[in-house]
């Protein structure tokens, strides 16, 4: 039997300490700033678009769908599902899903579950809700009588629920749905904070996070409101321009709030909402608007999105990778 004592003892005391320290150093990750940029891939296996939705499974897969893309200058919805393993070699699992073309729609990983919700096309309007475990089948859970249709929301899983905010119809909403099984929607006390829609979300520190968006040419917004529990809101310091179209994304350390108003390559940062600073970023993302941002592994990642140049509307496929 192996013994140590006396002063090979405490030598062999302090030698695991100091490797359990060395070890423990490696495995913690350090927070992302911002400010160092990867672009994976100029041109993913999936067409340029915007208004498209991403998630990230529990697995860390990541998916996007929908959105639209440029044919011969005419803008056309898609019901396309991809996804990846590292954001840069992507797979087709459907060029055309059960539900509808769509754009400015919402993607989210709930329960076990990707969830489809709301948006819309060149004619028609969503306020679907279809599910499923891999990206390729999908079942249609639409409830009889919950929300109406609408797109531009945004979803967000929060303290085990999902929540469905704000969005436009015919004019903006601030209205707030959750459920708890994906099934059941129940609509929330009316907020404090004005109707819109192409706002960001978030969670970040234990609490819900929305900022800015708007609706339609009617108003545009830079206001920043959090909640605990979804029904008490307090809002918090304005953003240092309106901003819409832009997305929202918390690693852990802060909120970053990238990109927005067609042609912004801006990146946002606050700790705690009551100021914001800009990220001096290396190699950042160019400049877009309806794109996608998503947290994997402690890093943020961005898809595709618009910018307008010569007065013309372009469209990205790009995926850019925070480096810390």
């Amino acid at each position: 039997m192996f013994t140590v004592s006396g002063k090979n003892c405490l030598i062999f005391l302090i030698s695991v300490l100091i490797l359990y320290s060395c070890t423990k150093e490696e495995v913690v990750s350090k927070p992302d700033t911002g400010e160092n940029w990867v672009i994976l891939t100029s041109s993913a296996q999936w067409s340029p678009r915007a208004g498209h939705a991403a998630t990230v499974s529990n697995t860390g897969r990541i998916y996007i769908s929908g959105g639209f893309e440029s044919r011969e200058g005419t803008p056309t919805a898609l019901s396309d599902v991809w996804t990846s393993s590292d954001a840069d070699l992507w797979i087709s699992l459907t060029n055309g899903a059960p539900w509808p073309a769509r754009t400015a729609h919402c993607m989210v990983w709930f329960s076990d579950y990707i969830y489809i919700i709301g948006g819309n096309n060149n004619t028609d309007y969503f306020n679907d809700v279809w599910r499923s475990t891999n990206g390729t089948t999908w079942e249609d859970v639409t409830p009889d009588n919950a929300f109406g249709e609408r797109k531009g929301m945004t979803c967000s899983v929060f303290n085990g629920e999902l929540f469905v905010i704000g969005g436009v119809d015919y004019g903006g909403l601030n209205e707030i749905w959750k459920t708890a099984d994906g099934l059941n929607w129940e609509l929330l006390p009316t907020p404090p904070f004005a109707p819109r829609a192409h706002h960001g979300a978030t969670v970040y520190n234990g609490r819900l996070w929305i900022s800015g968006g708007h609706v339609y040419n009617e108003s545009y917004l830079r206001d920043v409101w959090s909640t605990a529990d979804a029904v008490s809101w307090e809002q918090h310091a304005d953003l240092p321009d309106n901003i819409y179209g832009h997305c929202s994304v918390s690693p852990g350390n802060g909120i970053f709030i990238i990109g927005g108003n067609g042609n912004y390559d801006d990146i946002l940062f606050s700790t705690h909402g009551m100021s914001w600073s800009y990220i001096e970023a290396e190699n950042a993302p160019f400049e877009r608007a309806y794109h996608t941002c998503s947290q994997i592994s402690g890093h943020l990642l961005v898809t595709g999105g618009s910018y307008s140049e010569n007065m013309a509307l372009n469209l990205r496929n790009d995926v850019w990778i925070s480096n810390r």
